[in-house]
């Protein structure tokens, strides 16, 4: 199927994955349970699929601010979003494949693992987050600002 018919049930599942993962980015950074939309990843301006989607929220997903909060305010909160600062969001927080290979990583993880051991939907991806992201990226150099997903303690 092409990137934009109607989903498989393989992709319906990852999806809905997606969606009781919440925000992947707020995920390494160790805030669970945060609502997030489903982004498809782009190459040459042109979706690669279904399968290749992570959870953003608003902000990190299309620059949406939220009520009451400017877009300096929320840059200096939540850090970069992908659509407004496309260049400091995969210093920071890695590249789309990278956050699209650690959402697969967690779904993965999800599946195989359907009682998770008491923990909560929204527990059990921060604890694998933070698991899987210790050999997942390189620490960034000292120019970066903020943390890197490697260098986050839970």
């Amino acid at each position: 199927m092409g990137p934009t018919d109607t989903p498989t049930r393989a992709e319906r599942h990852r999806m809905s994955q997606i969606q009781e993962i919440g925000c992947i980015v707020s995920q390494v950074l160790g805030r669970n349970n945060v609502p997030a939309q489903v982004h498809h990843v782009l190459s040459g301006g042109r979706r690669l699929g279904h399968m290749h989607t992570i959870g953003l929220t608003p902000w990190y997903h299309e620059g949406e601010v939220p009520e009451g909060l400017t877009r300096e305010r929320c840059h200096q909160i939540y850090g970069p979003s992908l659509k407004l600062h496309r260049r400091e969001f995969t210093e920071r927080f890695g590249t789309e494949a990278e956050l699209v290979e650690l959402t697969s990583r967690i779904i993965e993880w999800l599946d195989q693992n359907p009682f998770r051991g008491g923990l909560s939907a929204h527990q059990a991806p921060a604890l694998i987050a933070y698991q899987v992201k210790k050999g997942f990226r390189k620490p960034r150099s000292a120019r970066s600002k903020g943390p890197s997903p490697t260098t986050i303690k839970a």
